[in-house]
């Protein structure tokens, strides 16, 4: 029973560390997976604040016209929105409060001016950033080429370095896992088929045990009912040979209460004479008999004592 206790506790301890160890690889995979999302759309956003960012220069080189392409009223118009674009970024400031709706303004202004482009301006303008960042695309290919870099290599790669850096970690991490996981599920296996033996071999020792014990329990009661009837009989025994032991048994016995019959009615008789000489010898205290017995006592003293002397000598 002890074994089988144990196995049970290592049992309930092994499965009890197999799934806190799979509910914390479950975690430890939620929270790759948000930190991945997160990655990646961090990822994103930087690549289109870059995306923007240079397009907007190339808007702003587009307004220098060094090449003369546009006409002078799509450059006016062109800086004129740039500018209300940097107005813009620092003219509203957001409420401290959320109970206040409106936005609160810088330096007291509320209106700027508005440019309004025709399709043929804005589709001019389009073509001159768009030859201007082909340019710029080109000049930073050739640049890279020319420092050792490999474009097919960078065109290939879809994904961020430090993404397949983590990637690879938690592969390393997920192979690691596994082969604990089935070295767990390998160990419950065996402990379970074990517990398994142990548990149909506990079954059958118990029914064989409470068989064994009904019929101690049966055996032991027909013992004592045995028991009980041997000792009425043997006091039957005793009574009947301690009366028929010899044929004048009951006379002696009658014989003897009489004796002590007559014993005890004399010693109570005389107990009753002691009593009346002690009441006699009371009623004659402080009386001349009294004082002469006194006498006679003290006499008998003085005379033991004249003895006792003449003795020594």
């Amino acid at each position: 029973m002890d074994s089988l206790q144990n196995l049970s506790e290592q049992q309930c301890s092994i499965t009890y560390n197999a799934s806190r160890n799979t509910t914390n690889l479950n975690q430890g995979t939620t929270l790759l997976q948000k930190s991945t999302k997160r990655l990646t759309l961090c990822e994103e956003s930087i690549g289109d604040h870059i995306k923007n960012k240079i397009i907007l220069q190339s808007i702003k080189e587009a307004s220098n016209n060094t090449k003369l392409t546009l006409s002078a009223d799509v450059i006016t118009k062109l800086k004129g929105l740039l500018s209300i674009h940097e107005v813009n970024k620092y003219m509203h400031l957001p409420s401290i409060s959320k109970k206040i709706l409106e936005k609160l303004t810088v330096l007291g202004i509320t209106d700027l001016p508005e440019y309004d482009l025709t399709h043929k301006e804005k589709l001019d303008i389009k073509c001159y950033v768009e030859a201007l960042l082909r340019e710029k695309i080109l000049d930073f290919i050739l640049r890279y080429k020319s420092l050792g870099g490999n474009m097919k290599e960078v065109l290939g790669s879809n994904n961020c370095n430090i993404r397949k850096k983590l990637f690879e970690l938690h592969e390393i991490q997920m192979l690691q896992w596994k082969d604990k996981m089935n070295e767990l599920c390998d160990q419950l296996r065996a402990d379970v088929i074990k517990l398994s033996t142990l548990l149909n071999k506990w079954k059958t020792k118990s029914k064989e045990f409470n068989r064994i014990n009904l019929e101690k329990v049966e055996y032991m009661l027909l013992q004592f009912e045995v028991a009980q009837e041997q000792a009425k009989i043997i006091k039957l025994t005793c009574i009947t040979r301690m009366f028929k032991e010899t044929p004048v048994t009951i006379d002696a016995y009658k014989t003897l209460n009489e004796i002590i019959d007559e014993k005890l009615f004399a010693t109570m008789n005389e107990i009753k004479e002691k009593e009346n000489l002690k009441k006699e010898y009371e009623s004659l205290q402080n009386t001349e008999y009294s004082s002469i017995l006194n006498t006679y006592l003290e006499f008998c003293k003085a005379v033991r004592k004249k003895r006792q002397i003449l003795e020594k000598l």
